[in-house]
């Protein structure tokens, strides 16, 4: 159920910049789960504490504070640029078929990327192309408007760029200290990551270079998002905190405490909303405009680890350590349905590109496709051989091959 908040927050504290430095260390706390996959919670302190300290992993949240650049240092980040000799249409409303076939990709702990046809809409799947490359997990996965390149990222610390169809590698993108945690294509071509270095970086493609890193987290960056229009970047971050970035640091929202860890945070389809997914087991719905809380949506049990908007905006669905998702009415904040099914913590979380199905992944290594209209799960996607957590997924648009 959500509530109704106007609460305006703060101006930021934090030096906020871009710069093409070398970002610092990151001195980050580890994921902590149970032995089931669940995420553990703020309620049990001294649990994390003993995980954390067991695995020799530092407990402090923070990197080292970075310095206050001057303006002359701080660069006004640029829409998205338009690739040469790439195609990047407009992302379709409509569900991306392949004759009567959906595609996804999805990202897990064996180090690889699948490409899935789903037939009817989502009724059954399998497997097609798998894509190689990193060492360790392949924390997230995305595909660009045209459906032509596919983006993973993981942590050995690189993005690499393919073809969808041929299977090629056509870039690898190496500049981060740590592990990156999620990569996303912009409108125009770019591409943007975070990492627990505590940065994200906007890349361009067809040269494989860093444009731009944006330095202001004192903790991990869990995830990064482009707005609609690729004129604004939000970060969510361990340390607690959302930011905003337009010419520097625009806006930082913190929630009501600025405490727990903010696992991920997206722009609406419009770019007048921005949706937050923390620690605290709630998402929150936020005004761009005037920073203004417009809701809380309380029910998950476990942190709250992803959030996505439907297509048309109406609606949010969230992922948690619960074991479930849920749909939320925006921007009123109200649960509509209560995803149950997998067996271990949730990872991952998103509509189709028509809204009419959710896919959701988990640790217990499966994704599932579930009907919005009739609430009912469609497909459940496991491939022989898969091991571990399904991290991520992202849908593919089909593209006509020449």
């Amino acid at each position: 159920m959500g509530s109704s908040h106007n609460v305006p927050v703060a101006e930021p504290e934090l030096p906020c910049a871009v710069s093409s430095e070398t970002p610092l260390a990151v001195q980050r706390e580890a994921d902590v789960v149970d032995a089931h996959g669940q995420d553990a919670t703020h309620e049990d302190d001294a649990a994390i504490a003993s995980a954390a300290a067991a695995r020799n992993f530092p407990r402090s949240r923070q990197l080292p504070k970075q310095p206050r650049l001057e303006p002359s240092h701080v660069a006004t980040l640029s829409k998205a640029r338009e690739l040469e000799n790439s195609s990047f249409a407009p992302p379709s409303r409509s569900l991306l078929e392949v004759g009567s076939a959906l595609l996804l990709v999805s990202a897990s702990d064996d180090g690889a990327a699948r490409l899935w046809k789903l037939e009817s809409a989502g009724s059954s799947g399998e497997c097609i192309r798998k894509f190689d490359g990193h060492c360790g997990i392949v924390w997230a996965a995305a595909v660009s408007a045209d459906g032509r390149m596919l983006a993973t990222c993981g942590s050995d610390g690189t993005a690499l760029v393919h073809l969808v169809h041929e299977g090629e590698r056509v870039a690898k993108l190496d500049g981060h200290t740590d592990a990156v945690m999620s990569v996303v294509f912009s409108g125009g071509g770019e591409l943007l990551t975070a990492s627990r270095d505590g940065t994200a970086k906007v890349w361009g493609i067809k040269h494989g270079e860093c444009i731009r890193t944006l330095h202001g987290h004192d903790g991990e960056v869990h995830s990064a998002h482009f707005s609609p229009d690729g004129s604004l970047i939000v970060t969510a971050s361990f340390d607690g905190s959302v930011m905003i970035w337009d010419n520097g640091c625009m806006l930082t929202l913190t929630g009501d405490a600025g405490e727990d860890w903010m696992y991920s945070a997206c722009f609406s389809p419009d770019g007048k909303l921005v949706a937050t997914a923390s620690a605290d087991h709630t998402m929150k719905l936020w005004q761009v405009s005037d920073r203004i809380l417009l809701s809380t949506c309380t029910g998950h049990r476990g942190s709250v680890v992803s959030v996505s908007f439907s297509p048309d905006g109406s609606r949010a669905v969230t992922a948690s350590g619960d074991h479930t998702a849920k749909v939320w009415r925006v921007p009123t904040g109200d649960c509509e349905w209560t995803i149950t099914g997998h067996d271990e913590a949730l990872t991952y979380a998103a509509f189709s590109p028509d809204g009419h199905l959710v896919a959701t992944a988990s640790w217990d290594g499966s994704l599932k496709l579930w009907n919005l209209a009739s609430q009912a799960c469609t497909a459940t996607l496991v491939e022989h051989g898969m091991q571990g957590a399904v991290r991520h997924f992202a849908f593919a648009l089909a593209c006509q091959q020449e």
